[in-house]
């Protein structure tokens, strides 16, 4: 037989989960697929939803896909979740049985800094789903052939750009999910009040934007903790500096001093709100991180030597899910390939772009920031991309 095995956290289960089993089933042939939530899986975040919530979200949202069967195995056992003991398990009840361990593009890049991948790739063939826009990486595949001796097995199905964080974001900021999750799903998450514990957060900064804005602060946090996760950066520090970067985006000089915010009258328009976020954030919001308040600060301007959580709030306000400047797709596959080469890219275009709608009004830190990280890289990897 074949067999497949699709493991995740699934918090919570998205329409991507769903379809990238279905189109699984189909293009591998096969017999049957392991749906398998993972208990406590190695660095994922702690806390609601628990392990019975995961698991009847699964249970609603695979309940109609055929040759598809879910199973509690990791569930069900205490510590981490590592993927080569499940492949070992799973080895043992299908022992001359052909297994396909079926992942997304994303978790390709970060195999090879898995438990034991090795083993993982003795034990099955590693079925690949890669998304809309993903770039098919030759030297990743080149990669795994020289490392594991054999090349994984690419899915034709592109699935569409949405994650568990888009989901759990949409719904901490009351937007819609229905292009998200399941309904039944939806009806769960609302039923149970999933995904709600910095509501009153949430409810005291949207006084301060507008619908639009809103909607781009809370794609920002989504962007924001997908790389944070990829850098190592706190994701706690990186939900709170992007839910804030653009609390004084509306506001008025008038208002804004009549908070105790004096703009400083040198200051270019494009940037203030910025500079007076941190002070907000310090002052309204009552954050007292420096770290925090600094990614605010310099989230429009960047700065030499800036801190990784000030890059990925940068990177992720510039290339956030509902951006569609010109250009904006460069720099998400240039930040997809390499952080650090991408958040050059975006500072950069944001310095074009600053100088072609605001000519004179472009602030020093910002061409201050793009000398020094020109200079840093040496331009060896960026040149090598056509950026300069």
């Amino acid at each position: 037989m074949k067999i497949g095995l699709f493991g995740g956290t699934f918090d919570p289960v998205h329409f991507e989960h769903v379809n990238l089993c279905r189109h699984a089933v189909k293009e591998l042939q096969l017999d049957k697929l392991i749906v398998m939530p993972a208990g406590q899986p190695p660095h994922k975040r702690r806390g609601r939803p628990d392990k019975a919530d995961r698991w009847n979200m699964c249970r609603l949202a695979f309940a109609n896909l055929g040759r598809c069967e879910l199973w509690n195995y990791e569930l069900s056992k205490e510590g981490p979740s590592y993927s080569y003991l499940t492949l070992r398990h799973l080895r043992t009840i299908y022992p001359k049985d052909e297994l396909f361990f079926v992942i997304g593009g994303d978790s390709l890049h970060d195999f090879f800094t898995w438990r034991e991948p090795a083993v993982i790739a003795s034990l099955c063939e590693l079925a690949v789903a890669r998304r809309e826009g993903e770039a098919d990486g030759p030297e990743l595949t080149r990669k795994f052939r020289e490392v594991f001796g054999k090349e994984p097995v690419f899915l034709n199905y592109r699935g569409k750009n949405i994650s568990s964080t888009e989901a759990r974001v949409l719904t901490e900021f009351g937007l819609p999910t229905d292009a998200v999750l399941p309904k039944a799903v939806r009806a769960y998450v609302a039923e149970r009040g999933l995904y709600r514990e910095r509501a009153d957060f949430i409810a005291g900064i949207r006084d301060f934007l507008t619908e639009k804005r809103y909607r781009h602060t809370a794609y920002t946090v989504a962007e924001s903790l997908n790389l944070a996760r990829r850098t190592g950066c706190d994701p706690e520090k990186a939900f709170t500096a992007a839910a804030l970067h653009d609390a004084a985006k509306k506001l008025s000089d008038a208002e804004l001093a009549a908070y105790g915010y004096l703009r400083d009258p040198k200051m270019p328009d494009p940037v203030v709100h910025a500079f007076a976020g941190a002070y907000l954030a310090e002052h309204h919001f009552g954050v007292t991180d420096p770290e925090i308040l600094d990614a605010i600060r310099y989230h429009t301007t960047g700065r030499p030597a800036m801190s990784t959580l000030e890059k990925v709030l940068y990177v992720a306000d510039c290339i956030e899910k509902t951006r569609d400047y010109e250009g904006v797709e460069s720099f998400r596959q240039a930040v997809a390939e390499d952080f650090e080469t991408g958040f050059v890219c975006c500072l950069k275009g944001t310095m074009e772009l600053l100088k072609k709608d605001h000519r004179d009004q472009v602030s020093e830190l910002t061409g201050e920031a793009y000398a020094y990280y020109r200079h840093e890289l040496d331009g060896r990897e960026v040149r090598a991309n056509g950026i300069f």
